[in-house]
């Protein structure tokens, strides 16, 4: 629902300005629930958990990645633990992620 979206709105960072704020993508607002929150709110990215990601369709990530391309806003994969996790996420064309595969990399 447009509430439960809402609900997951955040800010990055007290230092940040408000328009750099980003929109939660989960189970629970599912792809297309999160549009009109995308076009309304504008983030500069969207997080969304690797599972959650791993789990999608290779036709609901196209419709994701047409949706998020034509509003500016970039898909940030988080609680990615694992390369292969990360290679899954990469063959989605994802290729901003969080998570305990960035301490491995940067070590």
């Amino acid at each position: 629902s447009l509430e439960g979206a809402k609900k997951l709105i955040e800010l990055t960072s007290p230092l940040t300005k408000p328009i750099d704020h980003y929109t939660g993508l989960n189970k629970g607002i599912g792809l297309f629930g999160i549009t009109p929150v995308l076009v309304k709110l504008n983030p500069k990215f969207l997080k969304a958990d690797s599972a959650f990601l791993l789990d999608q369709s290779h036709d609901s990530m196209s419709a994701l990645q047409v949706i998020t391309d034509s509003l500016g806003v970039d898909i940030v994969a988080t609680f990615v633990k694992t390369e292969d996790e990360l290679k899954e996420i990469q063959k989605k064309h994802i290729f901003v992620v969080q998570g305990p595969i960035t301490d491995k990399l940067l070590s």
